[in-house]
């Protein structure tokens, strides 16, 4: 068998853009980055572990071309989704609304994008742009309102590799590069099954002492009982779980090599000076860091602090510090360039001077949390059913293992104060209807193990 250098070379494409490197925490203010006119390429990466990319310190070398990006990007340290699972978490990202204002909350057909949503696609639409997706998980089909403001909406089946969508999104990017665009491509991998191919799956596993086979790694065969409990797991052994996240690793290298191959054909179409490229994840997925599996059953930083890499040609890359949001996305990209920004947005621009904390939260099965990150660098997480809470000081606990909310009551007491005052100020909105799931889509969905 070739040796994982071997074998990656021939994909291992380094981005060929204009790579200012600056290890600088400063962060600019808006005016200070613009992109008048610019393309948009939003790439989502379906259960990303910020964690597990070089970049953000991973120390297994799976993503060299993502890191090559975020060397010439902003890389926000700090960024939240507002979901730990995927379809409120990216009608987030496209609204910039927090889930209880665009009501997409649950794995129910009344969980769906209406017409009255301020959607990114429809502001670049109508300001002149042609808009595309690729899409190749269930949860963002059509179904769920996802396509509205696309011109061309592509949904691609689960058991695409990450290679072949990228695939398609090059080869519309090439017969419509002459005119302004915002894309949308949202990857699958690495969500379960961890079954990367060939010798990817060797690539990370060799000392791990288990005979977990891939096709094992599912949310159905892992979990029990399989279909509810999102938090009780079967008895794995710690080879168990060294395999898994092996696998998992190895499906980040396969996404890896494949925007490598992307980014090679955008420099090839001469888009790199001419176009915004944003990487971000979704939500993460846990490795019982916290006692579960999988995701959408807890809002630990895990699981919800996500990778958000911008890259804006012309600008040096910048670590940037700051907590921000997945819905602050939106204004920062019409900002960048030139078009008028919604003024019903609950986001603010990522390059904003203003501080504000981050809110997130999971209704999924049998659970429903809510958390705030704040300012100070404090994090407050309420369980909905039960009103516990636990309070965590981000900055000394950044694993989330030393919970304060007993020895600390005053602290936890104005924390909560603080969260309470917050979720009364967001909007509540709730689709007065159902969204219309097709057979096919909810098959994919359940081979997912999602229920509808």
């Amino acid at each position: 068998m070739k040796s994982k250098n071997t074998y990656r070379l021939a994909v291992l494409f380094a981005a060929t853009i204009c790579c200012m490197c600056l290890d600088n925490p400063a962060e600019p203010g808006m005016g200070e980055v613009t992109c008048p006119g610019c393309n948009v390429i939003v790439v989502s990466v379906d259960a990303l572990r910020k964690d597990h990319l070089g970049c953000y310190g991973y120390d297994r070398d799976v993503s060299p071309n993502i890191d090559k990006l975020a060397s010439a990007s902003y890389v926000f340290q700090n960024a939240y989704s507002q979901c730990s699972w995927t379809r409120p978490s990216m009608a987030s990202m496209l609204t910039s609304k927090h889930p209880p204002s665009h009501g997409v909350l649950t794995e129910s057909r009344d969980s769906f994008i209406d017409d009255s949503q301020p959607l990114i696609q429809k502001t670049f639409f109508e300001n002149g742009y042609d808009t595309a997706a690729f899409i190749a998980n269930p949860n963002l089909y059509s179904d769920f309102g996802f396509n509205k403001g696309f011109m061309y909406f592509y949904e691609l089946p689960g058991v695409f590799r990450a290679g072949k969508v990228l695939e398609y999104a090059a080869n519309w990017t090439y017969d419509n590069k002459d005119k302004p665009f915002f894309m949308w491509i949202h990857l699958q991998v690495p969500h379960d099954t961890y079954e990367p191919p060939g010798p990817y799956q060797d690539f990370y596993t060799k000392d791990c002492v288990s005979n977990l086979h891939p096709l094992n790694t599912t949310r159905e065969r892992i979990m029990t009982p399989p279909r509810y409990d999102v938090s009780v797991s079967a008895n794995l052994s710690e080879g168990d779980i060294c395999r898994m996240v092996g696998l998992y690793d190895g499906e980040v290298a396969v996404v890896n090599d494949a925007l490598g191959v992307f980014f090679h054909r955008l420099s090839l179409m001469g888009l790199s000076n001419n176009t915004i490229i944003v990487f971000t994840a979704d939500h993460g997925e846990e490795f019982l860091d916290h006692g579960s599996l999988y995701h959408g059953a807890t809002v630990y930083n895990e699981l919800v602090e996500v990778p958000l890499i911008l890259y804006v040609p012309g600008h040096p890359g910048i670590k940037i510090n700051k907590t921000v949001e997945l819905i602050d996305l939106y204004p920062a990209l019409t900002q960048l360039v030139g078009i008028k920004t919604p003024e019903t947005l609950e986001g603010i621009n990522l390059f904003s001077k203003k501080r504000k904390p981050a809110y997130t939260e999971t209704r999924f099965r049998t659970v429903a949390y809510k958390s705030l990150m704040t300012v100070e660098g404090y994090k407050i997480i309420e369980n909905q059913k039960t009103g516990e809470t636990e309070v965590y000081n981000l900055e000394h606990d950044p694993l989330e293992l030393n919970d304060l909310s007993a020895q600390k009551t005053g602290l936890r007491d104005k924390l909560l104060k603080q969260f309470k005052d917050f979720q009364m100020n967001l909007p509540q909105y709730t689709p007065t209807d159902s969204a219309p799931v097709s057979n096919d889509t909810l098959n994919r969905l359940e081979e997912l193990g999602y229920l509808i």
